[in-house]
């Protein structure tokens, strides 16, 4: 089953908790924390750590401090387990996304932001950029974004990322109602958009095809505040409630 948990920041931590927090998490991750500038980024960051800590260590019955992370030739990261589990995270304004599979998986928010659709032409491939061009003014934004989040979360499921280009594939003659499926000649993946908040657009991508039809949502004040009560007692169940 191919899970999705998502985040909305509510509000900002304080000092002491922020740097607290970002103690439980790697040394590599704590130095990117560090290395941003904007706060509302570095926020993500933390959070994006401690949910993919916290549903990982629920879901293998193991403490938060034992799970051990690597990352791929892309940079991609990775979970030693004895277990198959896979997950994937994803950051975009107020809300931070973590996606879990039994199989390699990807995930992709972006918040609709005015773009510049000419510099579109260099990720989508010439049938994809002339159905964009071809949406009424008042669609194109949201077609423009959903596209992206497909595209994004197929690669992510692939584990290149964006070292693989993004004109290369076209998802366009796969989409119909629901899910879809893309071809890559080797190996076939599954797609699925969520409808989490009206100004964001979110897919994720699996070899699994079988996802979870709601996405578990919390607000961050509760995941600190449970990751924490977890990373003390080793014991606390995984309850997020949906919002």
């Amino acid at each position: 089953m191919v899970r999705i948990y998502a985040v909305h920041l509510d509000q900002m931590l304080d000092q002491e908790t922020f740097h607290q927090l970002s103690t439980y998490l790697s040394v590599e991750r704590e130095n990117r924390i560090r290395a941003l500038q904007n706060n509302l980024a570095a926020h993500r960051t933390l959070i994006g750590g401690l949910l993919a800590r916290y549903v990982l260590s629920k879901k293998l019955q193991v403490a938060s401090s034992d799970l051990c992370f690597y990352q791929n030739e892309y940079g991609k990261p990775l979970l030693k387990s004895s277990r198959p589990l896979h997950f994937n995270l994803s950051y975009s304004g107020e809300w931070v996304v973590c996606s879990i599979s039994s199989t390699s998986v990807g995930v992709a928010i972006e918040k609709m932001n005015p773009i510049d659709y000419a510099k579109a032409k260099r990720f989508f491939t010439p049938d994809e950029y002339a159905e964009l061009l071809n949406k009424e003014e008042i669609e194109r934004l949201a077609y423009y974004y959903r596209l992206w989040c497909l595209k994004e979360s197929y690669l992510k499921a692939t584990g290149k990322g964006l070292y693989h280009s993004m004109d290369a594939f076209s998802i366009t003659p796969s989409i119909r109602s629901g899910q879809y499926e893309v071809e890559n000649g080797k190996q076939t993946f599954y797609v699925k958009e969520y409808a989490l908040d009206p100004a964001y657009k979110l897919a994720v991508c699996a070899k699994n095809k079988g996802f979870a039809e709601q996405i578990k949502q919390m607000q961050a004040s509760f995941l600190v505040r449970n990751f924490m009560a977890a990373s003390e007692s080793h014991t606390t169940p995984f309850s997020a409630k949906l919002i």
